[in-house]
């Protein structure tokens, strides 16, 4: 019972931080610390450069010529991403640019980390 209260609170705390603004776009690494998932065997939690990885492998983005992440046409037509430039500028004059993520994008990056065996952080905890 302990187990669905804590799965109850993940969803509440996610729709709280999450759904409440649609017009919210976030970079990865806020996706990541919104999202809270560990890896069961390793119980490491999913950093924004390892959810950047977890992507990358289940091909949902790739890495371009100047090693930005660019998402697949497939998940830009359903808007999870869309890409934004960085403020910062090389000193050949290069603008690069990073993906955020849209409300329906973090569902759908949630559903991924489910359907792979990550857990919300807090019910690793709670199981016995």
């Amino acid at each position: 019972m302990i187990n669905s209260d804590v799965d109850y609170q993940h969803k509440i705390n996610f729709y709280d931080s999450m759904m409440c603004d649609t017009t919210k776009w976030l970079n990865i690494t806020k996706v990541a610390n919104i999202l809270n998932y560990m890896s069961p065997d390793t119980k490491k939690v999913i950093t924004g450069r390892m959810l950047f990885q977890i992507l990358r492998d289940n091909n949902i983005l790739y890495r371009d010529s100047q090693r930005c992440h660019v998402p697949y046409q497939e998940y830009k037509d359903k808007l999870w991403f869309r890409i934004v430039p960085v403020d910062d500028v090389d000193k050949h004059g290069n603008v690069y640019y990073m993906p955020v993520v849209s409300p329906e994008g973090v569902l759908g990056i949630k559903a991924l980390l489910d359907s792979l065996g990550f857990v919300p952080v807090e019910s690793l905890y709670t199981q016995s």
